[in-house]
């Protein structure tokens, strides 16, 4: 005999939009708001499901995380730097244009955008905390508390896994998780 689970996985619907929430809400289930995709309509969705929330066979109360895009690093330069290919690749998304392979960092940080690009490219910043760790922690409890997400999930593209790397420790520091 093997070991059998005493719990089940909690179901989560993941949403940028009103339609997933109303999914969620619908279901009864728990909900996670992708502010990377959909940054400004984080707060007001997030909310909708705090304040229309009705207990289910899944979940007796509201249950909510915000995933957002995060970069941190030493200086708020260096997560900048960072932060680049991924501010390229949206841009690039947002202007139609075609993505073949995600941008390195010197593509990224060399790319020659037009005034229009760049004032996309400072539009998507939205979808980002770019900083050092503690300018990043300080963004994430903004963001907890105006969308009284539960949980944050942190989306990265770090284009270097030592990067990566160094980033979580920072902000595991900065959290006193380690």
């Amino acid at each position: 005999a093997s070991p059998a689970p005493s719990l089940t996985p909690g179901l989560y619907m993941l949403g940028s939009s009103s339609g997933g929430v109303q999914f969620a809400l619908e279901k009864g289930l728990a909900f996670v708001f992708a502010a990377q995709i959909n940054a400004e309509m984080a707060v007001p969705v997030m909310n909708h499901y705090r304040k229309h929330f009705r207990p289910s066979k899944y979940y007796s109360e509201p249950c909510s995380m915000l995933s957002i895009g995060a970069f941190a690093a030493e200086t708020t330069e260096e997560a900048q730097y960072l932060a680049a290919p991924a501010l390229l690749m949206w841009t690039m998304l947002a202007t139609g244009k075609k993505i073949t392979a995600y941008p390195t960092l010197k593509e990224a940080n060399n790319y020659p955008y037009t005034l229009q690009e760049a004032a996309i490219r400072d539009q998507q910043r939205d979808k980002f905390v770019i900083g050092t760790a503690g300018e990043v922690a300080e963004r994430l409890w903004d963001w907890k508390k105006k969308t009284q997400a539960d949980e944050i999930i942190l989306v990265d593209s770090y284009p270097e896994m030592n990067a990566r790397r160094k980033a979580y420790t920072l902000l595991s520091k900065e959290f006193g998780l380690i």
